[in-house]
């Protein structure tokens, strides 16, 4: 008899540890490989072009009010160089420690855009004046948007 019921009970399952006992479920996705997705998607409109990217680190004693005030006047900077074709810029949110202080991300058509932006009077003006008497590390790069 007990022979007997182990079986039933082997075939309805119950020897079986219940789904909960296992742990959530493994959800398994079939990912598509980078260029096969690129390829596929096409509402995401392509960009071409030169980007600038620029972080500043600040001495100590920075004030928000000069970190304000770089901000503002470098802000001022698509005005007055029509080869910046975006331009935006940002205090670091704070989320990870390490980080830069202060970020200016710049796009242009091209490489001549982004060298006419570099040596125009009134960016050299902003940071010398601004910038480089807060400064106390920078880093940056340049390249091409494809």
């Amino acid at each position: 008899r007990r022979i007997a019921r182990r079986a039933a009970a082997r075939r309805r399952g119950a020897g079986r540890r219940a789904a909960a006992d296992r742990g959530p479920a493994l959800r398994v996705e079939r990912v598509r490989p980078f260029a096969a997705r690129r390829a596929q998607d096409a509402n995401v409109a392509r960009m071409s072009g030169f980007r600038h990217v620029v972080m500043f680190s600040w001495v100590d004693g920075t004030t928000t009010r000069q970190q304000q005030e770089v901000a503002e006047r470098l802000l001022e900077l698509p005005g007055v160089i029509p080869e910046i074709k975006a331009y935006s810029v940002g205090a670091d949110a704070g989320v990870n420690p390490g980080n830069h202080d202060f970020v200016v991300v710049a796009d242009f058509a091209d490489r001549d855009g982004y060298l006419v932006y570099r040596d125009h009077p009134a960016h050299r003006a902003v940071v010398d004046r601004y910038v480089n008497p807060l400064l106390a590390r920078r880093a940056a790069i340049q390249y091409e948007l494809r």
